[in-house]
């Protein structure tokens, strides 16, 4: 198996093939409408931070839901059936490429699963990595994710990064931890 290395502080380093990066709520819910669920700018930090320098796989409901598209200091790779413009480092795929993609990874590429629900449960069985930003609330939600606290005899808990009480009293949204899961051998 081909595996990566990705560096989320400049102490710590992971082996990683590849990871799906996602925000949840307590009942694994990711969307409502097209749409994620809370808006948290310490989550797109760490979004931003996880994904730089990346190769990242989303649906083409996610790439029309971006802000700023192409995702800047990323290589964007769209599944889609359809042909669209979509600019500079940035490639309409389908899903067997994409597959390919996966497979072919070398040491010094980091692919990430960026969504949305449909890409995350194609694509899940490829990634050996989960971070998932885990909001301890619950929303109207219509897309969900696959919830790894369930299969703990595929996954588990390898880091929990909480919320710290300084900043969540700046913020009027609710608490949060980021959480990595690893796929068991």
């Amino acid at each position: 198996m081909n595996q990566c290395h990705h560096k989320l502080h400049s102490n710590w380093v992971f082996k990683i093939m590849v990871a799906a990066i996602v925000a949840v709520d307590f009942n694994w819910g990711i969307g409502y409408n097209g749409n994620l669920l809370a808006d948290i700018p310490e989550d797109k930090k760490y979004f931003r931070e996880m994904t730089k320098d990346s190769i990242v796989i989303m649906g083409r409901k996610t790439w029309d839901s971006l802000p700023i598209k192409p995702l800047p200091n990323r290589t964007n790779y769209i599944i889609s059936r359809n042909s669209f413009p979509v600019g500079r480092d940035s490639h309409i795929i389908t899903l067997e490429e994409a597959i390919q993609i996966i497979k072919s990874t070398t040491k010094e590429e980091k692919v990430f699963i960026i969504g949305g629900g449909e890409i995350y449960k194609l694509l899940l069985p490829y990634c050996d990595t989960v971070y998932a930003t885990k909001i301890y609330s619950r929303y109207t939600a219509d897309t969900f994710f696959t919830n790894l606290d369930k299969l703990r005899n595929e996954w588990k808990i390898t880091e929990v990064m909480e919320m710290d009480d300084e900043t969540y009293s700046l913020y009027d949204y609710p608490i949060y931890q980021f959480v990595t899961y690893k796929r068991r051998n």
